[in-house]
């Protein structure tokens, strides 16, 4: 939160950009964003990469059926009405649904690629440039308007996000069972991690 604020004193954008112009901030010696970097960098001790790896092995392996599990996830999103508020409210996909499925799906690409999520990959760029997002949307609401209510809540909070990230890893494991691929209990940990 205070890296985004950091990033918004002078104009609020969402775009691509907040990563670098934070990177810069941190080369320049700004703490706050040093100590953002510094926090995107530490990987839990609960990691398990070789685990992470056969996750990886298993979207690639079923990738025709993996495509169809998450476009069909993400229109199931639209369930959630708090998250389906927020989308509406920033115009990120019925503005423009092939970009944002575009976008998602370089997500994907990106921490399936082979080195993942590892901290200085292009997976973890992007998953660092997610977050930003989701920080600069939650930012935008809370200081645009009143959009914290005993309904509504804090946008994209850890609820929503555990909502999401239930669609990409539970839900395409069902989805993938359905579809009839025999999948082994390493694989699902594998992919849930």
């Amino acid at each position: 939160d205070e890296a985004i604020t950091l990033l918004h004193e002078e104009e609020y954008r969402t775009g691509k950009g907040n990563l670098e112009r934070l990177q810069g901030l941190a080369d320049d010696g700004n703490a706050t964003a040093q100590a953002f970097f510094a926090h995107a960098a530490h990987v839990p001790e609960w990691v398990d990469w070789d685990l992470m790896r056969r996750g990886q092995r298993l979207a690639l392996a079923h990738v025709e059926f993996y495509g169809l599990s998450l476009l069909h996830n993400l229109f199931a999103g639209a369930t959630f009405m708090r998250s389906t508020q927020v989308i509406a409210a920033t115009g990120r996909i019925g503005g423009d649904p092939g970009r944002r499925i575009q976008e998602t799906g370089g997500f994907i690409a990106a921490v399936l690629a082979d080195a993942g999520a590892r901290p200085g990959s292009p997976g973890h760029a992007t998953a660092t440039r997610v977050r930003l997002l989701h920080g600069s949307i939650r930012h935008w609401f809370t200081v645009g308007f009143d959009y914290d209510t005993p309904y509504t809540g804090v946008p994209i909070d850890q609820v929503s996000l555990a909502q999401t990230l239930c669609l990409f890893s539970y839900q395409n494991i069902s989805n993938l069972l359905r579809l009839g691929v025999p999948l082994r209990r390493d694989d699902v940990e594998g992919h849930h991690l």
